[in-house]
C-alpha cells in the first residue's frame, strides 16, 4: 500500500517568496519594512500571497536576465499574482485584496529625512498599483514603527494580524 503525503496545513512564507494555490492552508509570515499582499477569490477559492522586500525594480533588462528574483519587488509581483488568479477567468472586481506591512522599522534613533523609508515606499507602491489596476483593496494596515505577523487562511481569505513591538 502506498501512502500519499499529507497536504500541508501550515506554510511559512519567507521574504521574496510567493504562494499561489487553491489548497486550503494557513500561511504565516513576519513583516517589518516588507509588505504582504493577499489576493482571494471566493467562488474559485483561488488565493495568493507575497512577501515583497523592495518597492520597484527599475533595471533596464528583465530581472531574470540579470539574475534578480522578481518576487522581491512590489511592482513585479502584483502583476504576477494577478496573472495567476485570473487564469480562472476571475473578474478584477471580485478579487479581494489586502495589504500589510511597510513599517518604519529602521529609523529608530536616526534623524528623519525627506526621503520616505523603504517600508513607506513599499506600501505606497503597492497602493498605487492596486488602485491603477482597478482592484478592490478591502483592508490595508501599513506603516508605523512595529512589524507584523500575519496568518492568511487560503480557504476563507481571512487574515489575522498581530503587531510585533
Amino acid at each position: 500500500m502506498i501512502k500519499s503525503s499529507p497536504i500541508p496545513t501550515a506554510v511559512y512564507l519567507k521574504p521574496g517568496e510567493l504562494y499561489i494555490g487553491k489548497t486550503p492552508v494557513r500561511i504565516t509570515t513576519v513583516l517589518g519594512s516588507c509588505v504582504s499582499i493577499t489576493m482571494f477569490h471566493h467562488r474559485s477559492q483561488s488565493a495568493a500571497i507575497c512577501h515583497a522586500l523592495m518597492p520597484t525594480w527599475s533595471g533596464k533588462m528583465q530581472p531574470e536576465a540579470e539574475g534578480i528574483e522578481n518576487f522581491k519587488y512590489v511592482n513585479l509581483i502584483i502583476p504576477e499574482m494577478l496573472r495567476h488568479i485570473q487564469k480562472h477567468g476571475v473578474p478584477l472586481k471580485e478579487i479581494e485584496v489586502k495589504l500589510f506591512g511597510g513599517a518604519d522599522t529602521f529609523r529608530d534613533g536616526i534623524k528623519r529625512t525627506q526621503i520616505p523609508s523603504v517600508g513607506a515606499q513599499n506600501a505606497a507602491t503597492a497602493m498605487r498599483m492596486i488602485e491603477s489596476i482597478g482592484l478592490y483593496l478591502k483592508v490595508a494596515d501599513t506603516g508605523g514603527p512595529w512589524g507584523r505577523k500575519i496568518i492568511f487562511c487560503t480557504r476563507t481569505g481571512e487574515v489575522l494580524m498581530k503587531y510585533l513591538k
